[in-house]
């Protein structure tokens, strides 16, 4: 676990010591501003640490369309649609792989396809995927404290689950 911070530490003292080496006048701005420059730098970074661990085992949108034969445009719009669950980042967009149960004909276990509809429709144009994502990681009680995604495949969790999904989305909604 250290050494993923040292290398987040030492990659980032590397970055800004060369952007800092090709930008002389970033030496002018004043020592404040700078703080407050790190502190943003470092909440993105943790930030995106967290979603990277709440998003779990994933697949990027490209492999996902190269494998389905689905165009990425189409794809796209179906997450925003909320009938698959993906997360944009900066560069690629990250699909999780617990809603599949085959990736290669873009077929959600029944429960993810489920659950993904209580969302949608409890909160309608206020759904965003990094609710589902967030809760997908986050231990219910009415499935027995399990992670959503670690028994989406389970037939026998699926009342909970839809229970687990919709009291979310409602609380969302307050």
């Amino acid at each position: 676990m250290a050494d993923a911070a040292m290398v987040l530490i030492e990659r980032f003292r590397s970055e800004i010591a060369e952007q800092f080496q090709a930008n002389q006048e970033f030496y002018q701005i004043e020592d404040e501003a700078i703080e407050d420059f790190a502190k943003d730098a470092a909440d993105a970074a943790i930030s995106n640490i967290r979603w990277h661990l709440a998003l779990g085992a994933c697949y990027r949108i490209e492999d996902v369309a190269e494998k389905s034969g689905v165009p990425r445009s189409e794809l796209q719009e179906r997450i925003q649609e909320g009938q698959l669950l993906g997360l944009e980042g900066r560069y690629d967009t990250f699909l999780p792989a617990w809603q599949f149960c085959d990736m290669s004909g873009l077929v959600l276990e029944k429960n993810a396809a489920l659950t993904l509809g209580a969302f949608r429709r409890v909160m309608g144009q206020s759904y965003h995927p990094e609710y589902v994502i967030s809760w997908a990681c986050t231990p219910q009680p009415e499935i027995e404290d399990n992670e959503p995604r670690d028994v989406i495949s389970r037939e026998d969790m699926t009342a909970g689950l839809m229970r687990a999904a919709t009291l979310a989305a409602w609380s969302l909604m307050r």
